[in-house]
């Protein structure tokens, strides 16, 4: 099997395949044993173990088809491909061989390097030692390192740096939206970036005054100037918590409930993310799209149904983003704008009929409008409200990311209930490169990004 298909994640998904078969074992172990027929809440148990078997069966089926089918593209940076990464982020010499899509971008923006550790066999294991009490000097070590994060961190620990690329990997492949935009590894708290003024280009003139004359030979050029601003990302922390029993922790297999833990921890995270990109307040979160000054609302059609969409929104947003935005833009619509997408029409004389080099269904089930993909994302508004329907080019939204992530657990804040308290902690800031629409020379303002109006 070649070195891709064996990553670190198909690995894990193998594992709580064989935990099942063993929990599913023992049940009939303890009733031979004891020369009996399984009891009611014995079969019920049973019955649960099997159920979960075949689900993870299926992961792992799914997830060796997605291995097999990415083992023959090219690279994740490769320039044959136009995947979020190509085009900005310089490659980090970093060997990702056996890793996959996901711990490959985080392999490559952070810089991690693959090792070894010889005291946790994975981030689960960790897991599972940390919440046992197990006392050890690698233990004391991840947790001194924990102390010295600027997180709040307490009673936690920060996740190895082994094990980064791999979290933040999972993270990746979770999302929707995120992993669309420009990522930046943030090395502090703070992070600023240098940016141009380039909002405008109506009086002849680019970033804030910077021209390009048609000098004769041995002429002055002309002097030009141009003007420069600061973009600036401060780390906002996402915490994510959860309480879990302890008799769910005693009674499920010590294999599975660490996954679960961190499985949810992850899913909940990168939905966050998704949904901050979107409609991030600025203030506590990242500056999401439908909030910055440089999204344009392209107004609704005079006298349209209330809660409709036609064909003449799609191609009017579409004329307002900016032409170098075209290649990488992609639609973001809700859920319930599908069914108007399915029943677009554009009138043709005195009757009207389906076009299809509007919308698009690949055999896959992936929708594209106007040659454009199409992502689904409950993020956006409902069909009729502004946001329902977006055109952006994320790669021009910058997604500052601290590599660190810390997890913490208390046993006493649901002391009464007999639960345990998890929390885990990503660092992440977000905004747009642009800080306001842009005006060309000639025509109406364009942008990286267009929402459309309430109808």
């Amino acid at each position: 099997m070649p070195a891709v298909l064996t990553d670190r994640r198909l690995k894990q998904l193998e594992r709580r395949v064989r935990d099942a078969d063993e929990s599913i074992e023992t049940i009939h172990k303890v009733a031979a044993a004891q020369h009996r027929a399984l009891t009611d809440a014995e079969q019920q148990q049973l019955a649960g173990w099997v159920d979960l078997k075949e689900a993870c069966e299926s992961d792992v089926r799914l997830y060796r088809q997605r291995l097999e089918h990415e083992a023959g593209q090219p690279p994740i940076w490769s320039e044959e491909r136009d995947l979020p990464g190509n085009r900005h982020c310089p490659p980090r010499p970093v060997d990702t061989s056996g890793m996959g899509k996901g711990e490959a971008w985080a392999a490559k923006l952070f810089g991690i390097r693959p090792q070894v550790s010889s005291d946790f066999s994975d981030l689960h294991d960790l897991v599972r030692q940390y919440r046992a009490g197990v006392h050890s000097e690698a233990m004391a070590q991840v947790m001194t390192n924990s102390m010295g994060e600027a997180s709040g961190a307490s009673g936690g620990f920060a996740v190895p740096s082994e094990f980064r690329a791999e979290y933040w990997g999972s993270l990746y492949e979770r999302g929707v939206i995120w992993p669309l935009c420009y990522p930046i590894e943030m090395s502090a708290e703070t992070t600023v970036i240098p940016a141009w003024d380039d909002s405008t280009s109506a009086a002849g003139s680019m970033f804030g005054g910077l021209v390009s004359s048609i000098t004769a030979e041995g002429a002055t050029i002309n002097e030009s100037s141009a003007k420069m601003r600061a973009v600036k990302l401060q780390a906002k922390k996402f915490a994510t918590y959860v309480e879990t029993s302890n008799e769910l922790e005693a009674d499920a297999s010590r294999a599975i409930w660490p996954s679960m833990l961190i499985d949810a921890l992850q899913t909940v995270q990168s939905f966050e993310l998704d949904r901050a990109v979107l409609r991030g307040d600025g203030a506590t979160a990242p500056l999401g799209l439908l909030n910055s000054p440089s999204t344009i609302t392209q107004d609704k059609e005079n006298a349209q149904a209330a809660g409709s969409l036609v064909v003449a929104n799609l191609a009017k947003m579409f004329s307002r983003l900016h032409p170098m935005f075209y290649r990488g833009s992609t639609w973001m619509v809700s859920p319930s704008v599908i069914p108007w997408l399915e029943q677009l029409t554009i009138s043709a004389g005195t009757g009207g009929g389906p076009w299809a080099g509007l919308v698009r269904l690949s055999a896959s089930g992936e929708y594209s409008i106007m040659g454009r993909p199409v992502v689904v994302s409950e993020h956006c508004s409902a069909v009729g409200t502004t946001g329902d329907v977006i055109l952006a080019d994320l790669n021009q939204y910058l997604l500052g990311m601290r590599q660190v992530v810390t997890i913490e657990s208390s046993r006493h804040v649901a002391f009464k209930s007999d639960e345990v308290g998890w929390r885990s902690i990503l660092r992440v800031d977000g905004l747009p490169k642009y800080s306001s629409v842009y005006t060309p020379r000639t025509g109406s303002t364009m942008s990286w990004a267009v929402a459309l109006q309430t109808r």
